[in-house]
């Protein structure tokens, strides 16, 4: 990223389909630029560093970011099958055990419509939650946009700089593990 971002600023880097047809593209200088400001919301906060981010969400930008951000500085990421979160007689025993286990910092998912249902109850009370869309209606919770307005200070490259070889990047939950 650091890279591709100095050398194509403007290259297409990601792109999703939007819902009126056209699509919503990142640029490499664009995608750097929005991972140094959730990164340093990542930091602000003081969230612990020992605890993941867990990704709630089906693919998009918003969670790509995230991840990525994450990573810069040294936070491992898991993203958990938003099935979980998407039962229909309302059965959240499996996310809530993955939850337990995790013990997570951050929380993301993309719509609170869709997910705040699983995690009302979820047993991390103290983990930060995130929502692209309908952040207002849960309380406590912060919008995804709120992250990506951050000013990148030092503090993300020293982040950056401080990642070994034994850093922790991203978790991976099996059929079987979960």
């Amino acid at each position: 990223l650091e890279h591709w971002a100095r050398e194509t600023p403007d290259a297409t880097a990601f792109a999703e389909p939007e819902s009126n047809g056209g699509w919503r593209t990142l640029s490499y200088g664009a995608l750097r630029q929005q991972v140094g400001a959730v990164a340093q919301s990542l930091l602000d906060p003081a969230l612990p560093a020992d605890r993941p981010v867990v990704v709630l969400s089906d693919n998009a930008l918003d969670p790509l970011v995230l991840g990525l951000a994450a990573m810069h500085i040294g936070r491992a990421v898991c993203t958990v099958s938003s099935g979980y979160c998407r039962l229909a007689q309302g059965d959240f025993t499996r996310i809530h055990g993955i939850l337990r286990t995790l013990q997570p910092a951050l929380i993301y998912a993309g719509d609170a419509a869709v997910y705040a249902p699983a995690l009302a109850e979820a047993p991390v009370a103290d983990a930060l939650t995130v929502f692209s869309r309908g952040a207002e209606s849960h309380a406590a919770a912060l919008p995804f946009s709120a992250l990506q307005a951050a000013n990148e200070t030092p503090a993300v490259q020293a982040a950056f700089d401080a990642i070994t070889p034994d850093t922790h990047a991203k978790y991976l939950l099996t059929s079987g593990s979960t």
